[in-house]
């Protein structure tokens, strides 16, 4: 952390921090007996958290596609994305470094001061958004519904390129509860206007009070910049194992309010 008076007189002053943290891990043994360990089970919204010798803590593993040698999605006969029946490692809901920048100023009896903050390079996963793709209610299924289907790099058994599947088919195979998890696996990367106040303080004068400050509070007014479709800090828990998943939660608020501090 670096804070600096950045100016300072009689009437006006400024003062700026930036704090930073940087987390990289490995996992570089587990016991004899254990060739990996599961935070989750691979159950039925077809995701886990494991740790495995070379990986890292926080890894999540899920189902893909099914490609050939050219990276193509292998489509059936009958129109159907294949995935694959093994777990493989899709990403990490550890972001690997996280950044606040604080600003206070203070001019005269006013005071202002706002915290922006960040995390970043992380991944995080939507089952909110397979199962509403499943059942064909979400913005994407419908956009596919009006375009004529999902746009696809695919190919059938026989080698025959495949362009477009019909987006009913596409959606029921590939979200719902058990999803190709490859696909509703985002970018957590989320910079934010954590906390904004404004305040005046009273100077009292022979009084049993020696100052009173009044501020206006908001918390998490508004997203800088976010890539996924939820809050990637409104997750299934803040644990070790679903920190990075999203089932149904409920949606990030934002927060109004007023304060008195009160100087005996």
């Amino acid at each position: 952390m670096v804070s600096l008076d950045a100016i300072r007189n009689d009437d006006f002053k400024w003062t700026t921090s930036i704090n930073f943290t940087y987390n990289k891990n490995k996992i570089k043994k587990l016991a004899d007996a254990v060739p990996e360990f599961n935070l989750t089970g691979e159950n039925q919204n077809n995701f886990a958290s494991k740790l495995e010798v070379g990986g890292s803590f926080g890894d999540i593993y899920g189902q893909d596609f099914v490609r050939d040698g050219e990276g193509r999605i292998i489509i059936s006969e009958d129109g159907i994305p294949q995935k694959t029946n093994a777990y493989t490692k899709l990403g990490n809901s550890n972001p690997i470094w996280q950044m606040g920048w604080n600003n206070s100023f203070n001019y005269k009896n006013f005071n202002l001061s706002f915290l922006i903050d960040g995390k970043f390079n992380y991944d995080v996963m939507s089952i909110t958004q397979s199962v509403m793709d499943g059942y064909g209610v979400s913005e994407a299924s419908g956009a596919a519904r009006a375009n004529g289907g999902v746009a696809v790099n695919g190919v059938t058994p026989n080698g025959t390129p495949v362009s477009v599947v019909d987006a009913e088919k596409w959606y029921t195979s590939t979200g719902g509860i058990g999803p190709v998890s490859s696909q509703y696996i985002y970018d957590g990367t989320v910079v934010r206007l954590r906390e904004l106040t404004f305040g005046y303080d009273f100077n009292i004068k022979d009084s049993f009070f020696k100052k009173l400050r009044v501020n206006a509070v908001g918390r998490n007014l508004f997203y800088i910049s976010k890539k996924a479709p939820f809050d990637p800090e409104v997750t299934m828990s803040t644990g070790n194992s679903l920190s990075g998943v999203d089932i149904f939660m409920m949606p990030a608020t934002r927060n109004y309010g007023l304060t008195l501090n009160a100087t005996f």
